[in-house]
């Protein structure tokens, strides 16, 4: 249960610039001044400017205007000498101003101006002392308006914010609205101001139809503003980027997305503008919370690369532009710490986190709320490495600080760490804990939202969820009911606003839990039982059936399948104990259904999470139409039509879906087929002479389906510790140590149990986690005592194994596709001569790409992709001419497309492996990615891609090959050759020259690929029979020999019948010759 969300807590811009206001009380232009001397770092003319002004001012005693200087002069002191000089001139000065003046109106402006200086260089507390200082002054004011009251009070909320007593900052927000409503002349400037802080307070104590009303009240008011840049630019980015919380809370990520990407736009226009250095330092400060704000929305739809690209950027330009001392680097760590938590990079998280928690437990200004979210991130890190003594210590410091920081308020990332928190209380046993805390915030939702709202329906499930835990099933089931009859009551339609199908969406958690808990109830299930509960899941299926069919981005798509993924879990689980108790094998067949259907949509979600457009072979007015179809939709979900309107508009958009599945099969299947798609008759596409096994977990427990075109077999596997031994062989065979006795436990553990029901040469084996990381060739009945015996005694031997990652793709009607040409190669071999023709070519040393330098090369891949290209009469493109241009538009339509280039599979963002192509420029894009894959033509019979590195193995096993192999099947390859780990370049280029000269001779693939393997085996010698040289390459897809072209000699026929007709013609010449002479000699 455990789903940190970190990423969705929106750094709201709560107020533009801390309250001062320049060219209303001093000569603007001589503030533009300063502004340019210190834009140019003309340091000692700004100085010598500045104490001039100040002097001048002085004289005429003019203080409300030398109040003005203040900010530059604490400024010009910090980038002269430092932070310490800077404080000692600031005290100095207005120790000064105060012996000259009691003007309160002059000393609450210094104030103001000194907090606005200290904020600059990132100490808060200083800046929210002054404030409060200000705020004395106005008291003493004898004609203090409300407006004056209202300017210091929005600051001392803003303060209070960044330090992370969100309570306490909420109050002074809610005094600057008092105080502005009782003067009639308040102006819509500082209305806005107020509206969009409170609305942001709203969102903080979890009150989100509260922060609505206040975001439109801002937007509004910002209307009618002059349309100065400030209000044109800087207004409307912090209006967005709250606005953008709003779409995520409604899950409308696209919206979201845009959303931020207007903040970022805005703030970047308006940096371009002619303004002041303190708003220009502020501007950019926001800018750089705005960018960490976009990356937690990439983050929330499971692009974590994309997130952590975003979150190191922002933090490498706070320490370029940042006081070194600012609380923003410190956060920025905090926000990496996240970033890797999330990619899995334990070590940089770690290290990250507790950087950012040693800085703000020593910073004077608290920062409780930073504190409480690093502790939260540090706890789930424990977690996640089974730390469980340190989990608990962390969740309790974290809970700590929330409350330091909160209050008696609950914003989303506290109701989401009361969630974490409480789950794991449960699962370690302690009731008490998990149940109070789960408590405490279903009474705060119901106090503060009010009843029959949507929060408590989640609240109420987790209280629920905390019980099915703790083994409570009555109670579980109890709070299930409750929670389901709260969706079904008139208060929650109208409080809630939600259309009819929005509320059954939500419906399908409540559903899931209902139906797992009346599992533990009823431990002796009946046949009627258990169908009566798979008819409720299919219920909650077609529910989410019907909400996909009008979704009308994929991100939202994606996040609806993530987050209901346990329904078909659920699904699987009742459909093999209706099998065990029935032994009718469509239960089967409805089993393998589910679990496919959840393979294919996991890749289709994270090409989704990348916002690619898929495009290829699709014509224009097709994603017009596509596009117009699904943005009216919009308005249904967004409530603003009515159902006529609806109904119109789903029909238009059912007959395009008609239109797209008859005319763009591949395209409709990839963006819209059902969630849960039929396996029905898989028997009858088994390929002839061949048995699939289909392995899968299934709540942890592991089963081998054995497939043939006459039965369906099922088989436990005692999956105990098998994770351990995958790992243990494959640390053995990279370290070159003898593994025999690991290969035959496997052996027993995977292929004993199912051995009986081969009879087939030909296997197919589909496997499920870990099992991506195993080789089955090296598997033996029996150990072997040196590797020459795999030659005989082997799963290698005795099968010709090829691999598939979906029984979708399983149809022996399938035809291969003929070509008309047999090769195309691509090679960029990274040797040493293309990399330094590279270094200089690029004249800046900044701009090298070093990745690049690094790559090792590949001369065996460049001789075999060259040689083979003349072997099969194709073409070649080598070294530099191996680019990634040059393959996109080069590489279709040819029976083997060999790639002899690096490859990253990715296991933690799969959508991210790519191929390496040759590089020349800065500027040139040498990636190609997977998610880019799937808009390329690969029309091919074969692809060849055998340097392929994965990352993490033990995490997601086996997702960078699954979403890879799939690109190229979409992008038109019917089988891709590829290696389960980094393979010896020698050897596999030895390997695949045996396979292609069998291939040659017309054997299918599979058996082709086992004939090398075994040819290379015969001949290799020492330690290059190891197979970590050998074992790793695997074919995936259509096994199918290739029909290859012969060479095409018309040419040469051409040039024998013409040598022919010369030689006929000669004869015939000289036999008439012949003939003369003898009549002649007569």
């Amino acid at each position: 249960m455990y789903m940190s969300k970190a990423f969705t807590l929106l750094l709201l811009a709560l107020v533009g610039l801390v309250g001062s206001v320049h060219g209303q009380n001093t000569t603007e232009q001589n503030l533009k001044q300063l502004d340019k001397f210190l834009a140019e770092g003309n340091l000692k003319s700004a100085k010598a400017f500045t104490t001039k002004h100040i002097d001048s001012l002085i004289a005429r005693k003019e203080f409300i205007k030398v109040a003005d200087y203040v900010y530059y002069l604490g400024k010009i002191e910090s980038k002269t000498i430092g932070n310490t000089s800077a404080n000692k001139a600031i005290n100095s000065f207005e120790t000064k101003i105060e012996s000259l003046t009691d003007n309160k109106k002059a000393l609450r402006q210094l104030a103001l101006e000194t907090g606005a200086f200290y904020e600059s260089i990132g100490d808060s507390e200083t800046a929210k002392n002054y404030n409060h200082k200000a705020l004395e002054l106005t008291k003493q004011m004898p004609n203090a308006s409300g407006r004056d009251y209202a300017l210091v009070q929005s600051n001392l909320g803003v303060f209070y914010s960044r330090l992370g007593d969100i309570s306490k900052g909420t109050e002074y927000h809610r005094k600057a609205l008092k105080s502005l409503q009782s003067d009639t002349d308040s102006d819509n400037d500082s209305y806005y101001r107020t509206y969009n802080s409170m609305g942001a307070m709203m969102w903080y104590a979890s009150k989100y139809d509260s922060a609505v009303y206040y975001f439109k009240e801002a937007e509004k008011t910002l209307k009618l503003l002059e349309k100065t840049p400030w209000n044109m630019y800087y207004r409307p980015a912090s209006l967005n980027n709250n606005i953008a919380g709003v779409h995520s809370l409604k899950g409308d990520m696209d919206a979201a997305i845009a959303a931020m990407q207007t903040t970022v736009n805005n703030l970047s226009s308006y940096l371009k503008e002619d303004i002041s250095d303190a708003r220009r330092n502020n501007t950019r400060e926001f800018l750089f919370q705005a960018i960490e704000n976009y990356a937690g929305m990439y983050k929330d739809i499971g692009d974590f690369k994309k997130a952590h690209q975003l979150i190191t950027y922002a933090y490498t330009q706070k320490i370029k532009h940042l006081n070194p001392e600012s609380p923003e680097i410190t956060k920025g760590k905090i926000l990496l710490g996240q970033a890797n938590l999330a990619l899995k990079n334990y070590e940089e998280a770690d290290r990250f986190l507790d950087e950012g928690i040693r800085a703000f437990s020593t910073n004077k200004g608290g920062n409780n709320y930073w504190l409480a979210d690093a502790n939260y991130h540090k706890a789930m890190l424990k977690l996640d490495t089974e730390d469980i003594v340190e989990a608990r210590r962390h969740f309790e410091e974290s809970e700590k600080y929330y409350k330091a920081s909160l209050g008696n308020y609950y914003d989303e990332i506290y109701l989401d760490f009361t969630v974490n928190a409480s789950n794991f209380y449960a699962q370690i046993g302690e009731k008490d804990k998990a149940l109070s805390m789960a408590t405490e915030a279903l009474e705060y939702i119901k106090a503060n939202q009010g009843e029959h709202t949507l929060l408590e329906y989640y609240q109420k499930l987790n209280l629920a969820d905390i019980y099915y835990q703790l083994g409570d099933y009555e109670n579980a089931l109890s709070y299930c009911n409750e929670a389901i009859d709260l969706l079904d009551s008139n208060d929650f339609v109208k409080n809630s606003q939600l259309n009819n199908l929005q509320v059954e969406t939500n419906r399908v958690s409540g559903i899931l839990l209902k139906v797992k808990t009346e599992l533990k109830l009823n431990p002796y299930k009946s046949i009627a039982f258990l169908k009566a509960k798979l008819v409720e899941i299919d219920n909650a299926i077609n529910i989410l059936e019907e909400k996909k069919s009008i979704i009308t981005n994929d991100s939202s798509t994606a996040i609806l399948i993530q987050d209901n993924i346990g329904v078909f879990r659920v699904a699987k689980e009742l459909n093999l104990e209706l099998f065990n108790l029935t032994q009718e094998e469509k239960y089967l067949e409805d089993l393998l259904g589910y679990h496919e259907s959840m393979i294919y949509h996991k890749i289709r979600n994270r090409l989704n999470s990348t916002s690619v457009e898929l495009t290829a072979n699709l014509p224009s007015d097709v994603l017009e139409k596509e596009r117009t179809l699904r943005n009216r939709l919009n308005s249904f979900l967004e409530g603003d039509a009515n159902f006529n309107t609806f109904i119109e508009n789903e029909k238009a958009w059912n007959s395009f879906l008609e239109e797209l599945k008859e005319d763009h099969p591949e395209y409709y299947k990839l963006r819209y087929s059902s969630i849960s798609q039929s396996l029905q008759n898989i028997k009858d596409k088994i390929p002839e002479a061949s048995t699939l096994v289909r392995y899968l977990f299934i709540d942890n427990q592991l089963y081998a389906f054995v497939i043939s075109s006459s039965k369906i077999e099922l088989a436990p596997i005692a999956s105990d510790n098998l994770k351990f031994k995958i790992s243990e062989l494959n640390a053995k065979l990279k370290q070159l140590q003898p593994s025999f006795q690991l290969q035959s436990e496997l052996y027993n553990i995977l292929w004993q149990p199912i051995a009986k029901h081969i009879s087939t040469k030909r296997v197919i084996i589909i496997p499920d986690k870990e099992l991506f990381n195993l080789s089955f060739d090296l598997l033996t009945p029996e150990p072997c005592e040196t590797y020459s015996e795999l030659q005989t005694n082997s799963l290698l031997a005795q099968h010709q194994i090829s691999y598939n990652y979906s029984l979708f793709l399983i149809d022996k009607n399938s035809q291969p596709v003929g070509y008309d040409s047999n090769f195309i190669g691509f090679a960029p071999e990274f040797s040493e001569d293309m990399k330094n023709n590279y270094k200089i070519a690029i004249k800046d040393s900044v701009n090298i790409d070093y990745t690049y330098l690094k790559l090792l090369p590949q001369p065996f891949a460049k001789d075999l992709a060259e040689s083979y290209s003349k072997f099969f009469n194709g073409d070649s493109f080598l070294n530099e001419k191996a680019s990634k241009q040059v393959f996109t538009n080069s590489a279709k339509e040819h029976k083997i497309i060999h790639i002899g280039t690096h490859a990253e599979s990715d296991n933690v963002s799969p959508e991210f492996s790519r191929l390496i192509f040759a590089k020349n420029t800065e500027d040139e894009n040498n990636s190609l990615y997977t998610f880019e894959i799937y808009n390329q033509n690969l029309a091919s019979n074969l692809a060849i891609l055998t340097a392929c590195e994965t990352g993490k193995p033990t995490f997601q096993p086996g997702e960078g090959m699954i979403s890879l192999a799939h690109a190229f099947n979409y992008a038109g390859s019917e089988s891709i050759l590829t290696s389960l780990w980094k393979i010896d370049e020698k050897s596999s280029s030895k390997i695949i020259e045996n396979f292609y000269g069998h291939l040659k001779m017309g054997l299918p693939k599979d058996e082709a690929l086992q004939k090398a393997k075994l040819d290379y085996l015969s001949t290799a010698e020492g330690r290059t029979l190891s197979p970590e040289y050998w074992a790793g390459l695997v074919l995936i897809g259509d096994a199918s020999p290739i029909d290859f072209q012969p060479f095409n000699l018309w040419w040469i026929w051409a040039l024998l019948f013409v040598i022919v007709l010369f030689a006929l013609f000669f004869f015939v010449k000289n036999r008439i010759a012949s003939k003369r002479r003898l009549r002649t000699s007569k």
